[in-house]
């Protein structure tokens, strides 16, 4: 190999410009759930507003990315020059960029939900209690956005990991499927009261008939699209 290519197979290739915006995106993604927990725990209610988050994430974002590479640019094997070794990702589609950032996403609005009002969602055939509310929510929070970043990176266990979260996501929603009608006037209601605003004629009544079916038929949309690309995964 001559020293031209070689110095072309150190220096990669361009990211790219949708690549470089959704390493922006994942990296705001993961300064607010960081943000919200942190808010949460120190009583400072003015952290969890947009502007303070987003404020707060292009100083961090744009000071730190000038020293290191940020999470959303090492999740996309993306170098502070702005190349990317596409050797890393060989089997990589839009589908799985796709799949990988919605787990995130998901994962994120679901980690700190619990944080802004009291939630009242069943889970597994139960309703949980307010700490109870609290652990679920972290713990598929978290599965979520690694299953995520997992995707993202084409890894198998990422894949293993997203199809056993949706299934089990999916097992969820069915078996507690008697208490989807209390659970969700209750959500509908404290998310209301949290936003200062009263409940709409006939909202509680559309969110429960839309609610429990958009989740089953959503999720099994996502685990079939993920079967779709198991062969991605496999080299």
């Amino acid at each position: 190999m001559n020293s031209n290519a070689t110095g072309s197979l150190h220096q990669g290739q361009t990211a790219g410009i949708i690549r470089i915006l959704l390493a922006w995106y994942l990296d705001f993604l993961l300064f607010s759930v960081l943000a919200a927990l942190v808010s949460y725990a120190a009583h400072w209610e003015y952290g969890n507003t947009w502007l303070a988050q987003l404020v707060g994430f292009f100083v961090v974002r744009g000071s730190g990315a000038l020293f290191i590479e940020t999470p959303g640019m090492t999740i996309l094997g993306i170098r502070r020059n702005g190349t990317r070794d596409e050797q890393s990702f060989p089997n990589e589609s839009w589908l799985t960029l796709l799949l990988g950032t919605v787990f995130i996403l998901d994962g994120a609005k679901q980690a700190v939900r619990w944080t802004e009002y009291a939630r009242t969602l069943p889970e597994f055939g139960t309703l949980p209690g307010p700490i109870g509310q609290m652990i679920f929510a972290l713990c598929w929070g978290a599965c979520l956005m690694i299953a995520g970043v997992m995707l993202l990176q084409m890894r198998k266990v990422g894949f293993w990991l997203a199809l056993a979260v949706t299934a089990a996501t999916i097992a969820s929603v069915i078996s507690s499927w008697p208490l989807w009608d209390q659970a969700l006037a209750q959500e509908v209601i404290g998310r209301r009261m949290a936003q200062g605003i009263g409940v709409r004629p006939g909202e509680i009544e559309f969110i429960q008939r839309f609610v429990p079916m958009a989740l089953v038929l959503g999720n099994g949309l996502l685990l079939g699209l993920l079967i779709g690309t198991r062969r991605r995964f496999q080299t």
